[in-house]
This record gives structure tokens, C-alpha cells and sequence, in this order.
């Protein structure tokens, strides 16, 4: 046990405070100032302030580093589903726009088989193109007839490609 009046022996040093053998009581107010380590230095250093290490798990001191991180997947996320949606609908316009077609006449005034829909956006921008030019001028053709094939009625190949081989082989009624 360490007394009041007992040296600091470096041999010893600890045991008793390993042991559990040291009390409170027994140390008097002199036996800690006899200690090396408590001994002020001659030359006292700063203490430096360390600041609190960043955390590496990705959370701030409130977690609103991963809210932010959730929040930017969630736009992302709903960003590459609207795009994708919107690609989904653009193909399935075009493949619609590419399945159907009309009859109407050409800048010359001939029968013509037109792909796509009998519209011109602003811009002068065509929703058809020409498929199939004919010989035959609309205004060879009766009234009647001309109201009936030249309608811009929606139609599939093989009926509209028909109108036009009956019309140019003078079968159509």
C-alpha cells in the first residue's frame, strides 16, 4: 500500500492500483503530486481542439445525408420512369401512325396512297408520307366517287392499296 510518507517506487508502480490494494484514504494530498506523470512540465504546450472526425458511414449528426441521398434516388428514379414511359408511348404512336393508311392526292392532282395520319402539325410538319403514286387524276373521277375514296378515311393496307388497283383498273364500283 502507498502511505503519506512512502517514496514512489518505479518498481512497484501500479500494483497497488492493479490490485485494487490503494484507497482514497490511505493516499494523502501529497502522494499524487509525487507521481512523475503528475509533476507540471517545464514547458506547457497548447491544447489543440480536435475537431469531431467525419463519419464515415454517410450519416450526419441528424441522418439527413441519407434523406437527401433516398430523396435524389426517388427523383431519379421517377425521372427514368417518366422517360421510359414516355419512350413506351412515342414507339407505340409511331408503330400506330405506321399500321394505317389513307387515300388522297398528290401537289400534281393524283390518286395516292399516303402511310400515317392525314394531319401537318405546325411547322409544316407531315404525320404521312407517300407510298404508292397513281396514274389516275381526282379529276377524272365523278363527284360521288371522289367524296367516297378521297374522305382521308383511316385504312388498313390491303384495303386501301385494293381502292387504288380497282381504280386504276376501272373495276371499282
Amino acid at each position: 500500500m502507498i502511505s503519506e510518507g512512502a517514496a514512489w517506487d518505479p518498481a512497484r508502480r501500479g500494483t497497488a492500483e492493479r490490485r485494487g490494494e490503494a484507497s482514497r484514504e490511505g493516499r494523502g494530498e501529497g502522494a499524487l503530486e509525487e507521481h512523475p506523470r503528475m509533476r507540471p512540465r517545464a514547458s506547457v504546450t497548447p491544447v489543440r481542439r480536435r475537431r469531431p472526425r467525419r463519419r464515415t458511414d454517410g450519416q450526419g449528426a441528424n441522418g439527413s445525408r441519407p434523406k437527401r441521398r433516398r430523396r435524389r434516388l426517388r427523383r431519379v428514379g421517377t425521372l427514368v420512369v417518366a422517360v421510359t414511359l414516355l419512350g413506351l408511348i412515342g414507339c407505340a404512336a409511331y408503330l400506330a401512325l405506321q399500321s394505317v393508311y389513307f387515300i388522297g392526292t398528290n401537289n400534281r392532282g393524283l390518286v395516292t396512297l399516303f402511310r400515317g395520319l392525314p394531319y401537318q402539325l405546325p411547322g409544316n410538319l407531315a404525320l404521312y408520307s407517300s407510298e404508292y403514286v397513281s396514274g389516275v387524276s381526282a379529276s377524272t373521277l365523278s363527284v360521288a366517287r371522289r367524296h367516297t375514296l378521297l374522305d382521308h378515311s383511316l385504312r388498313s393496307e390491303a384495303d386501301a392499296a385494293g381502292l387504288i388497283r380497282d381504280l386504276e383498273l376501272g373495276t371499282l364500283e
